[in-house]
Order: C-alpha cells, then structure tokens, then sequence
C-alpha cells in the first residue's frame, strides 16, 4: 500500500472543464456503483483544476489526499463540465503521484462516455414477413429513442432527424401515413409541422 500523502490526477479528454477549486465537487460514493468490497480513499483535502497553471490544462484536477492507500477496489466520484460532443480522443487518465509530483501508479487509457448520443433506439414494423418481388406492399415502422442531452433547435432553419435503413428497404418520396408522434403517454411527439420525405432508397428525412 501506499503510506504517504499523495496528489490524485484525474485528467479528462480535451473538452470536459473542472471547476477552478474542486473540493467539494469529489467525494467517496461507497458502494453506489454496485461494486463489492470497496474501500474508502485516504481524505480529501483540496482539488484544484491546473488552469491555475495553463488554461489548456482546465481538464485536469489535482486532488490531495492524506493517509495511505489500502489494497482493494475502491471508487471516486467527481463533478466536471461536459462538452457539446464526445472528444475525438476519449480516453481519461488517473494517476498517484507523490505531492512533489512523482507518479506512483497509473492508468493513462480508461475509455471515457459519449455525449449527446441516442439511446435506446426502438424500432416496431407491421410486417416483419419478407418482401415479395414486384409487390407494393406499406410497412409502416414506429421509431422511437432518447437523447442524453437538451438539443436546442436551430433559429432560422429546419431541423433535421434522418432515419437510414439498412441495403434492401427503400424509402417512397412521399411519406403515406407518417405521423408526427405515436399517441403513445410516455412519447414526446415531434413538431405537428414536421415534414416527412424519402429519398427512393435507403433513407428518410424529418424536417
């Protein structure tokens, strides 16, 4: 175990932002992750972003701690600024480092979360049969998803969701029965003005 007072570096990709004086946005969540055995962290006495240092650096925190490690799992949580997409590079580092800066022990390459995605896509057709050649039968497909942020619409222009199926479905220029919504309570329908457009083969365009 590690027995001195220690500095953990917690850096995020490019893009995240951590407040100036950290402190009180880290903490010891004990067993809210669902992990079995999990120690506590020596004590915290001060996180600090290293913008104070470089203002490139504002994704980087120093949190001093006191006492020693113990052997075993353990967990941190903290408080950071999100940015408006996912960084191309996506990769967080934590690192033990002695208060003079020394590394003790590190892990450079944690994969990180993505931004503003689309969760849970759901897609329910009529017919799920094969199509038949020369046949003009209609599917009609209801889709729904989440969205794991706020996305604001843009002023002066129509906005667009486009739905891409897979090679072999195909899209008719004009939408027959398309709705905004699908009545369902726990759905948030799209606007009453929405427009509905194919391109003839594989996708579909709501503006």
């Amino acid at each position: 175990p590690i027995t001195i007072d220690t500095i953990l570096e917690v850096k995020a990709p490019r893009g995240f932002v951590f407040a100036d004086v950290c402190t009180d946005d880290v903490y010891y969540p004990g067993g809210n992750f669902g992990l079995q055995g999990v120690i506590a962290l020596p004590t915290i006495v001060l996180c600090q972003s290293l913008a104070y240092e470089d203002i490139d650096k504002k994704h980087i925190a120093h949190i001093s701690l006191t006492g020693k490690w113990l052997l075993g799992t353990t967990a941190i949580a903290v408080k950071v600024k999100n940015p408006m997409r996912t960084p191309e590079i996506n990769f967080w580092g934590l690192t033990i480092m002695t208060r003079d800066g020394a590394p003790l022990q590190s892990e450079p390459r944690v994969y990180g979360f993505e931004i503003a995605v689309v969760i849970n896509p759901v897609l329910s057709p009529t017919i799920i049969g094969n199509g038949v050649s020369r046949e003009a039968a209609i599917n009609r497909v209801e889709a729904s998803f989440e969205l794991t942020s706020y996305m604001p619409g843009q002023a002066g222009k129509r906005n667009e969701i486009v739905l891409t199926a897979p090679a072999g479905f195909r899209f008719p220029p004009v939408c027959r029965f398309f709705s905004p919504g699908t009545g369902k309570p726990e759905h948030t329908s799209l606007h009453v003005d929405t427009e509905c457009a194919g391109n003839g083969a594989t996708e579909l365009v709501l503006s």
